[in-house]
């Protein structure tokens, strides 16, 4: 179909009845342009405006070792003067009433989005001869790849 359409397009053109007599414009524009001098200076670039890479890969280098940028860092907002009313903080560990199965259970299904279904059914093992709560182990039976 393309090639069609390109033959009919090249039937329907008219050829040019004196390409020397009239020369192209933007071409003749284009000769007395390059024909004036190209001003090449450049203004308000002094050596100060560059720096070396090397400066900065030992910058960046200084910038990883140096910790004491933190140890002025001040991240108490005060929350200790609020206890009545949000509350006493605790740290609870959200995944111990599955003694860490949980934990497991979203590997089994990394390893099935990986598509890596032996790694996920060796842990499907290892999890159903462990001593994983009921409801872990049900779970993990619905998980198995086939």
């Amino acid at each position: 179909l393309a090639q069609t359409e390109v033959v009919v397009a090249t039937d329907d053109i008219e050829p040019a009845q004196d390409l020397e007599a009239e020369p192209d414009l933007e071409l003749a524009a284009a000769d007395e342009q390059s024909d004036s001098p190209a001003d090449t200076t450049v203004t308000g670039v002094s050596d100060a405006d560059f720096v070396e890479i090397d400066n900065l890969l030992s910058a960046l280098e200084q910038g990883d070792n140096d910790d004491s940028r933190f140890e002025q860092l001040n991240v108490d907002v005060g929350l200790d003067e609020f206890a009545d009313i949000i509350g006493e903080h605790t740290k609870m560990d959200v995944d111990q009433e599955d003694n860490g199965f949980a934990a497991k259970l979203d590997l089994v299904r990394a390893y099935i989005e990986m598509d890596e279904p032996e790694s996920a059914n060796l842990l499907i093992d290892e999890i159903l001869t462990s001593d994983a709560p009921d409801h872990v182990k049900d779970e993990v039976r619905t998980l198995r790849p086939e």
